[in-house]
Order: C-alpha cells, then sequence, then structure tokens
C-alpha cells in the first residue's frame, strides 16, 4: 500500500508540474532533456539559473533621526591591506576578480569599511555618498536617490566569523560616519530580504523600509520591477 502511494503521489506531482509548464509555454520535453544532461553536484546550481528570485530592500533615515547613536571604531575605513585579506571559498580566481571590482569602486569614490582578524577579512560594507543613481547587479537594476544622501550596500560577513553582534557594532560606526558628513540629508541601506540578521540591526537604529528592488530569472526569461508606486515591470 505504500508503494501504491508513493506512485499516486509522484503521478499527482508529475501532472501539475506539466500543467504549470503548459502554462508558462515551457515544453516538457526541454526540460526533461536539461535536466539529464546536468551532473548531480551541480543540479542545484543549473536550477538556480533556470528559476531564481531576488529581493534587495532598501531602507531609510533622516540624519536627525541617526545623531544619537554612539559608535565604535572596530571597522577601518578604505584600507587595502584589509582587502587583501579576503580569501573566498572558491578559490583566487575569484579573489583576483572580486580585488579588481573593489580597486574600481575606490577609483569612483566609493568608500570600504572593514574588519579583520588573523589576517582574514571577516566582515566589510561599501559607502557611497551622492549617489544620485546607482546600480544594482544582484537585481539588475539601477535606483534613484535624492540630493545629499549616502548609501551603504554590499554586506559581507565570512562564513567563520564569530561575532554574531557585529552587524550593530559595525553600523553604529558607519552610520555615525554617514551623519557627520557635512552635506548629508539622508541614509539609505540596501539590504538582501534573505539577510534577516542585517534587516533587525539595520530596524533597530530606526531606519524605515521604504522599497523593494526584484529580479526574476524563469527558464531563460528574465524580469525586473520594483515596488515603488507607477513602477513598470522589464522583462527580455
Amino acid at each position: 500500500r505504500a508503494k501504491v502511494w508513493r506512485q499516486n503521489a509522484q503521478q499527482q506531482l508529475l501532472s501539475s508540474a506539466k500543467r504549470t509548464l503548459e502554462r508558462i509555454h515551457i515544453a516538457p520535453q526541454t526540460v526533461k532533456t536539461m535536466v539529464e544532461h546536468v551532473h548531480p553536484q551541480k543540479s542545484l546550481h543549473r536550477v538556480k539559473k533556470l528559476w531564481q528570485r531576488s529581493e534587495l530592500r532598501l531602507y531609510k533615515a533622516t540624519s536627525e533621526q541617526l545623531q544619537s547613536i554612539d559608535p565604535s571604531q572596530k571597522m577601518l575605513k578604505d584600507s587595502l591591506n584589509a582587502l587583501l585579506a579576503f580569501h573566498p571559498e572558491n578559490g583566487n580566481n575569484q579573489r583576483d576578480e572580486v580585488l579588481g571590482q573593489w580597486l574600481k569602486r575606490l577609483e569612483n569614490g566609493n568608500h570600504v569599511y572593514t574588519y579583520v582578524k588573523n589576517d582574514r577579512l571577516l566582515y566589510y560594507v561599501w559607502m557611497v555618498e551622492q549617489p544620485k543613481h546607482f546600480f544594482f547587479p544582484e537585481v539588475d537594476q539601477e535606483a534613484t536617490f535624492p540630493p545629499n544622501s549616502v548609501l551603504l550596500f554590499d554586506f559581507y560577513t565570512h562564513p567563520q566569523a564569530q561575532e554574531r553582534d557585529f552587524y550593530h557594532i559595525s553600523l553604529a560606526q558607519i552610520l555615525r560616519d554617514a551623519v557627520a558628513l557635512p552635506a548629508t540629508q539622508y541614509v539609505y541601506i540596501a539590504i538582501p530580504s534573505e539577510n534577516q540578521q542585517l534587516r533587525e540591526a539595520v530596524e533597530s537604529f530606526g531606519l524605515t523600509y521604504t522599497y523593494s528592488l526584484f529580479h526574476e530569472v524563469r527558464f531563460g526569461k528574465r524580469r525586473q520591477w520594483t515596488n515603488l508606486p507607477e513602477s513598470k515591470s522589464q522583462e527580455d
């Protein structure tokens, strides 16, 4: 009876999957062919390429709201030596590519806050002043910001990092530096929606959620949109 139940459940799942594929105009044979050529260890990576959704959340506060923060001084600012202590899990090929991107950011006037322990980069956060327009590659979209703004983006925590409250510690220092800039009126923070710990730290400082940027891939079809009023989605 258990075997019959499993067979019936499997058949129901297959039927449901076929109806879903038909609804989005994808032939089941197309998916079958792709799956047959995927190595088991690479299957998850391939599925993410076929069907993936990302959300980047934007938080905001005025400089007046952040004046009372008591900052720490654990993070270094614009330290090349700290960036060179970056050792990715995927090896040196990725490291060279990432370091090249970081150098371009510094050349463009961006700032980076870092924390190194035992010759390993454990945390970093990037800051850009006056970002009238800023492109976020993770959602393939550009956002527009008002004059006299500061944007914090690209937060990183090494998997081996032990200080789980470091988001709060680092944010205190960076937010105080941001509002100390003479022209700052607004501070924005861009956070991937899945980073719940960082979202809680940001909200604890009084920053409020404003809107999200979305990016979705479904079997090669890309779509970008935002939940800002009067916004339109883009497809390719």
